[in-house]
């Protein structure tokens, strides 16, 4: 009987250093992309100021990326903007989705400078 306890012991630490060692390099599984500003334009929607920013999701892994959470960033003279944009839409590896994106300024003589993409997280 004791030696069945030490037969199972060396199996136990095989299995687990297998485990160990498959979850190490994360890049095999982990969903990996990035995210960019395609082109945005501002446009006057009944006199509330609005900006459209289309934006590029790329999948740069070998995962499926099932969510993307993209931060946006929006600058104008006035006042900078921070918006949180999810999008559910799959992209698969080495493929990429354009989406759009539009926020109402706070004020009429408000202008864009700059829309930049802050942070992103994929799942």
């Amino acid at each position: 009987m004791v030696s069945a306890r030490v037969s199972r012991r060396p199996v136990a630490a095989i299995v687990a250093l297998f485990v160990l060692v498959s979850c190490v390099d994360t890049t095999r599984w982990y969903p990996s992309g990035v995210a960019e500003i395609v082109d945005f334009r501002e446009y006057d929607d009944f006199g509330t100021p609005v900006v459209s920013v289309t934006y590029r999701i790329r999948n740069t892994g070998a995962s499926v990326i099932l969510v993307s959470t993209v931060n946006i960033s929006f600058e104008t003279g006035e006042r900078t903007y921070e918006r949180t944009v999810v999008n559910t839409t799959r992209v698969l590896p080495a493929h990429s989705i354009a989406a759009v994106y539009e926020l109402e300024l706070s004020e009429p003589e408000e202008s864009l400078e700059s829309v930049t993409v802050t942070e992103v997280f994929f799942e």
